[in-house]
């Protein structure tokens, strides 16, 4: 299936629209203090945002990036190996705030999978990459290597997606990666 940029840039839209509104804020009005006051506050600001800081390094990165197999204009190559590659969304179009868990699963075939399960935000996204992208692929990326590409479905039972795993080690690998961020 070919799909242009001219597919690809409402997800683009999309991604960017997502952006703009979690950057969006307001400042709360705060009644006036005294300098010495001011000066705790800020410090007391200071040191909560480096320890919310270091907890968002420490947790692993999971990000999904819609791909497709062919080159087009504004997508990043990303080589599987000397004569595979997919052509990438340069913004992921899931991160880990989409999400709610994962879970490692085995089917009575014996293939191993990681079950992501997503919260509202992240199961409209997924219907509407669905609908629009079946066929594509997502690129899943922890710590920005890439772990597993499935390829996206036209629907989906859960708000989830079923991401197949080399091994229950490399999924217990993953599983506990995540774990260890958590924490």
């Amino acid at each position: 299936m070919k799909v242009s940029t001219r597919l690809l840039f409402p997800w683009l839209t999309m991604a960017g629209a997502f952006t703009l509104a979690a950057c969006q804020g307001t400042v709360p009005l705060q009644p006036e203090t005294s300098p010495a006051a001011a000066a705790q506050q800020t410090q007391q600001a200071a040191s909560t945002q480096a320890v919310e800081q270091s907890a968002v390094q420490a947790a692993p990165a999971i990000r999904f990036f819609l791909a497709q197999s062919r080159p087009a204009d504004d997508l990043l190559q990303i080589q599987l190996d000397p004569q595979t590659s997919v052509y990438a969304l340069p913004q992921p179009v899931f991160t880990q705030a989409d999400m709610k868990q994962v879970v490692p699963l085995k089917s009575q075939q014996g293939q191993v999978f990681l079950r992501f399960d997503f919260n509202e935000r992240g199961a409209e996204k997924l219907e509407a990459i669905s609908q629009q992208a079946a066929g594509n692929y997502l690129v899943l990326t922890i710590n920005d290597r890439v772990v597993a590409i499935p390829q996206v479905a036209s629907a989906y039972e859960k708000p989830a997606v079923h991401v197949p795993m080399r091994s229950a080690e490399d999924a217990q690998a993953v599983v506990n990666l995540l774990r260890q961020g958590g924490q």
